[in-house]
């Protein structure tokens, strides 16, 4: 995986949880073919996982633990136009783009989903990454917003396995951003406005995690990443998410 760029120094307890039916995430599905003569296990589709959350959650962080549990899977490097700072290189953790060059991968739907941050500068998530691997049986991680995560859920619906990582409350998740960032208050402010904004979408996903203690977050994500992989290697289309909501 390449180095994410969020980190969570803070230690939390976690609760996790199944969302109900009516989220964006309900669903999946699978793909595979069957070779000629005798009967052979077909080759699963990739599995699209998502970590979705405002920024200060500690999804990066959690990414990175869980990959290393499970390398195999393809972290999903976003596209940015924001310049590269000392120490990254191209890939790690951004492919990065002038403003010309992403404007043309828009035109031409290189770009599942695209946005603008505060700093004026672009991220995207590539297309052509996600199609070849989920394609060739390749399982994928990406951590994105809620709006980026409802445009891929749209495109790949029955794929992405979506896991909303949150704060037991928002003045924790204020704290975490305050101490984290250096940016004027203004800045500070617009960010807590869009953290609360994506707060409020929480429910809407198939699984709620509280990262109230990153190691045990860390073991739960890696636990439904785990139980993701069986269902869709047995045939199935991952764990059901109808019914009440359970907590794990």
């Amino acid at each position: 995986m390449t180095n994410p760029n969020e980190s969570d120094s803070e230690g939390r307890s976690m609760t996790v949880e199944r969302q109900a039916a009516d989220g964006p995430g309900a669903g999946g599905g699978e793909k595979g073919g069957a070779g000629s003569g005798e009967s052979r296990p077909a080759v699963r589709r990739g599995v699209f996982f998502l970590v979705i959350g405002p920024s200060g959650v500690g999804k990066n962080t959690l990414i990175t633990k869980v990959l290393r549990k499970h390398p195999d899977i393809r972290y999903l490097v976003t596209v940015t136009t924001r310049p590269r700072r000392p120490g990254e290189r191209e890939g790690d953790p951004y492919h990065f783009v002038t403003r010309q060059e992403f404007d043309q991968k828009i035109a031409r739907g290189d770009l599942i989903e695209w946005k603008q941050i505060h700093s004026g500068e672009y991220y995207g998530c590539p297309r052509q990454p996600v199609d070849d691997g989920l394609a060739a049986g390749v399982d994928l991680m990406k951590d994105i917003d809620v709006l980026g995560a409802q445009d891929v859920l749209a495109a790949y619906p029955a794929d992405v396995v979506p896991v909303f990582v949150a704060t037991s409350s928002m003045a924790d998740l204020e704290k975490r951003i305050r101490g984290r960032s250096h940016a004027p208050e203004a800045e500070v402010q617009e960010r807590l406005a869009r953290a609360r904004m994506e707060m409020e979408h929480q429910d809407r996903f198939k699984y709620l995690l509280y990262n109230d203690d990153l190691a045990v977050s860390a073991e739960q994500l890696a636990r439904i990443v785990a139980e993701e992989r069986v269902a869709r290697e047995a045939g199935g289309t991952g764990s059901k998410s109808n019914g009440p909501t359970s907590k794990v």
